[in-house]
């Protein structure tokens, strides 16, 4: 029998949250992705990603460090020209832009 720690377990319970974010049951999603692995583990980016992007959905746009966390082990284990960098830069910038004060949109700089 495999360990909650397993990278097989930590990639079902990732694909599992990712369903729930997309049902709406982000609460679910986030208990789902929250998974435990080495520290520069390319899956634990993977699940740090997820998170990220429950965190997002919830609104809570402070918890753009889960997308931080996959960016730096990202860095350490791809080539520059990697995709997974590419969308790691692309869900920080939206959490950027989502912070950032938007002519029209209200919102203040922080």
């Amino acid at each position: 029998m495999l360990g909650p720690d397993h990278l097989v377990v930590a990639t079902s319970y990732t694909s599992l949250g990712s369903v729930h974010r997309v049902l709406g049951d982000l609460k679910q999603a986030k208990e789902c992705c929250d998974i435990k692995l080495g520290p520069d583990h390319l899956d634990v980016a993977m699940c740090c990603n997820s998170l990220g992007l429950v965190h997002r959905a919830l609104g809570d746009l402070k918890q753009a460090e889960y997308y931080e966390h996959a960016l730096a082990i990202h860095q350490r284990k791809l080539c520059p020209e990697h995709a997974d960098l590419g969308r790691c830069y692309h869900n920080l910038a939206a959490v950027h832009r989502d912070l950032a004060y938007w002519p029209g949109a209200g919102k203040r700089v922080s």
